[in-house]
């Protein structure tokens, strides 16, 4: 009587253990799956930039191959880009708008945000935070209007600084370059709604800073001078002038996604690229072949 007992436990425990295996083999795929969810780029994820030369945005996959020029035609001067999750938004300098169009190049709205009075001030930089679009104008104005391209405000927030020319926003704050004609060029900083502005919330000694982006924990910002990639935290500690060196050049434009920082050198036409810390710099990461002077905005969407 007792064989069959235990014949019967061995087969039991046989098919326990086949099931550990079995669950154990489904948490390995999940957790593979998983990890390519977050790690692998989907399908919109790609690098974007302008080229005031030809009139253009141009994109590459994100590891820098696949290379489009005019990915997006017909445009005349276009400077600061742009992302969210479904547009790509540029600043059209000489045509006084902000134009619009799908991350895959289609439904191209070339006066997507048409500025009242716009050659005092023109558009430079865009930038995208949540259900609003901002652009800087090289003066002292910082533009906003909805996410849908109405209600434009040419004159939302008066800085008080000269030369405003990139803008950038998280949740909370909008931030900007200023390159003031008798004092240190700066990084300016306000609330979301344009109230309680500090125009030298970071004093970045006559770097040239032209260009930031924010995140949540840090802002960076282009020094043309100096050639290099600032960096401090959010609320203004731990300022570091030269966190990246970008190589002999003219940086235009800085933009972070995912785990890297990237940069456009409109000099040489390159477009840069380095880990968050600073790490592992690529100085010619693309290749855009735009003429010298020609390489402007920088958008990146990590997909």
């Amino acid at each position: 009587m007792s064989t069959p007992l235990r014949t019967g436990a061995r087969r039991f425990q046989a098919i326990s253990i086949r099931s550990h295996f079995l669950s154990a083999s489904l948490a390995l795929v999940s957790t593979a799956v998983l990890f390519a969810g977050v790690f692998a780029p989907g399908a919109d994820a790609r690098i974007y930039w302008t080229n005031i030369s030809a009139g253009t945005v141009s994109s590459a996959r994100m590891d820098g191959t696949g290379v489009r020029k005019g990915f997006i035609r017909g445009l005349v001067n276009p400077f600061g880009l742009a992302a969210n999750g479904r547009h790509l938004f540029w600043a059209d300098k000489n045509r006084g708008v902000i134009g619009r169009a799908r991350l895959d190049g289609s439904r191209v709205s070339r006066d997507f945000v048409r500025i009242p009075d716009w050659w005092t001030p023109a558009p430079i930089g865009v930038a995208v935070e949540g259900d609003r679009i901002f652009w800087s104008n090289g003066g002292n104005f910082i533009g906003r209007s909805r996410i849908d391209g109405r209600k434009a405000q040419p004159r939302f927030m008066r800085t008080k600084s000269d030369g405003v020319f990139g803008v950038d926003a998280n949740r909370r704050h909008i931030f900007w370059t200023a390159l003031e004609r008798y004092s240190a060029h700066t990084i300016g900083r306000a609330r979301i709604d344009g109230t309680l502005q500090d125009r030298r919330f970071i004093t970045t000694r006559k770097t040239g800073p032209v260009d930031v982006a924010a995140t949540g924990d840090y802002v960076y910002w282009v020094n043309s001078n100096t050639d290099s990639i600032g960096r401090a935290r959010v609320d203004g500690t731990h300022v570091n002038r030269n966190y990246i060196r970008t190589g002999r050049g003219v940086v235009s434009a800085v933009a972070v996604a995912g785990c890297h920082i990237y940069w456009a050198d409109y000099w040489t036409g390159k477009i840069g690229r380095a880990r968050l810390d600073g790490t592992g710099v690529r100085r010619s990461f693309i290749e855009t072949g735009t003429v010298r002077g020609a390489l402007r905005g920088l958008a990146v969407v990590p997909g």
